[in-house]
């Protein structure tokens, strides 16, 4: 069944049918649908995919997303499809094309096909300070582009800002404060998954479908 033709077969069958498909070891096609309630309430669009539990003999799982593709006159709205087995490696095409080999990185949409399959992902790419650094530079820019002209804002407000480490008084600190950050990924994700945090576009039962590293990549996507 992980055979690239396989694959292949399971995704144009999702392209064609623009649902969720998933397969087991016979070869038998079944559709999966998204739990209700979960339709555009996340901030990216990854297709019918998001929620989605697969029956526990599904070997591989297919599902359409919508993307922008390149070609010489620009860029054009089209549907792919995104195929992931539960034992190697995941593929990607599209409607004129046998495989696509994405110039970005699609690890979040292979993270979903995992995650429907009630597989773990790969560990966060990151540590949890890089996202909150980026939360942080989205802050300063905001205040400093919003400061009356020869009038920047300056520090500790702009330390204050940080929204994990507010004793930033001066810039010479950021690294030993950052250096001192010891919360996970995982931590977050319980506290968005509790309703606890509010992600914005990243429902709790979401958070909760996630793992660890498939919650990561989400958010340093959404940044």
């Amino acid at each position: 069944m992980n055979t690239r033709i396989h694959l292949l077969d399971l995704a144009r069958s999702a392209l064609s049918s623009d649902t969720v498909l998933a397969v087991d070891a016979n070869g038998r096609m079944a559709r999966c649908d998204p739990p209700p309630g979960l339709s555009g309430t996340t901030a990216v669009d990854y297709g019918p995919i998001v929620g989605v539990v697969c029956p526990p003999g599904a070997r591989a799982v297919a599902y359409p997303v919508d993307v922008a593709l390149s070609n010489p006159s620009g860029r054009v709205a089209a549907s792919i499809a995104v195929a992931v087995p539960r034992h190697g490696n995941p593929i990607v095409t599209g409607p004129d094309h046998p495989e696509l080999h994405p110039r970005i990185d699609v690890h979040t949409m292979f993270d979903l096909g995992l995650r429907s399959l009630g597989e773990p992902t790969p560990p966060p790419d990151q540590p949890l300070i890089e996202l909150l650094d980026r939360i942080w530079l989205d802050r300063v820019l905001s205040v400093t582009l919003a400061a009356d002209l020869g009038f920047p804002p300056r520090w500790p407000h702009l330390g204050s800002l940080h929204p994990a480490l507010p004793s930033l008084t001066n810039p010479d600190r950021l690294a030993r404060v950052r250096s001192g950050f010891t919360a996970t990924w995982e931590s977050l994700r319980h506290r968005v998954a509790t309703a606890h945090v509010r992600w914005i576009g990243l429902p709790p039962r979401v958070a909760g479908w996630l793992d660890e590293g498939s919650f990561a990549r989400w958010c340093m996507a959404d940044t």
